[in-house]
């Protein structure tokens, strides 16, 4: 519970701080290209391209998201009501405990994740709309398809194993097609010698650390992790892995934060 509360309240006060700079002075704002094909009333074709996204509002979202779900636990956790219904905090224990899962994190994870990969992309130099909006969607479904992994420790005892790690092997190859278009679009813009994008590696590469990390900690976590794959993965306790789940996630996103404050000061 001292991790929970710990990166909740470090989130907490780096969303704000995000929020405030940029309500304040920095509200920073990248052009994105919108390509929109539309008729000049002669029958001739024209491309408006008019679009802004701002970083610093979107970097607040990527740490206050992940904020809502351990408030709402532990308020419930900390007041005296009695209810005949299973109450947040209840459940989320359970299921840490018993399961060794915490759907309210992959319900988060599904709407901050895309904010994220959208965060390291712009840095990168990926500059169209529409394809930004295609990654955001991608990396929801990778979210989704992680899930998936986490549940198969107790869906079903009966189930064919012959392949257990299919969601998680799924999800990991379109990660790395995922980051290989982006780097592909990114290339193709010719923004890597744009001296806006001189600290772009910074954010991608602790995103990408922390996804990593996360990867590493579900196989550890699996049922299949002391059988023919124990020398790969040393098996980690359901609460120790919520731990480390909290820990990695809390310190990426921050990460990710600090990082980009350089490509920001370079923004208009």
């Amino acid at each position: 519970m001292h991790t929970l509360i710990a990166t909740t309240g470090i989130n907490l006060l780096v969303g704000i701080g995000a929020c405030v700079t940029g309500v304040i002075r920095w509200d920073r704002r990248t052009p994105i290209a919108f390509s929109h094909a539309g008729s000049d009333g002669s029958g001739n074709l024209q491309k408006r391209y008019r679009e802004e996204i701002s970083l610093v509002f979107a970097l607040c979202a990527v740490n206050l998201l992940p904020v809502i779900w351990p408030t709402v636990c532990l308020a419930d956790k900390w007041t005296t009501s009695k209810t005949g219904t299973i109450r947040p905090w209840t459940s989320y224990s359970m299921n840490i405990t018993k399961l060794g899962i915490n759907p309210y994190r992959w319900f988060e994870l599904a709407f901050s994740v895309p904010l994220v990969v959208m965060v390291c992309a712009i840095s990168l130099g990926a500059n169209d709309f529409l394809f930004l909006l295609t990654q955001m969607v991608l990396a929801a479904a990778i979210v989704i398809i992680g899930y998936g992994q986490e549940r198969e420790k107790f869906v079903n005892t009966t189930r064919d194993v012959r392949f257990p790690w299919f969601p998680l092997s799924s999800a990991t190859g379109l990660f790395y097609c995922q980051w290989a278009l982006i780097f592909w679009n990114a290339y193709e813009a010719r923004a890597f010698i744009n001296e806006t994008q001189a600290f772009g590696f910074g954010p991608t590469t602790c995103y990408l650390a922390g996804a990593t990390a996360t990867v590493y900690v579900m196989a550890c976590t699996s049922t299949y992790a002391t059988s023919a794959f124990e020398l790969l993965f040393k098996p980690i306790k359901n609460c120790d892995a919520e731990i480390w789940q909290q820990s990695i996630s809390c310190a990426t996103r921050v990460l990710v934060t600090l990082l980009c404050i350089p490509l920001l000061s370079r923004l208009k």
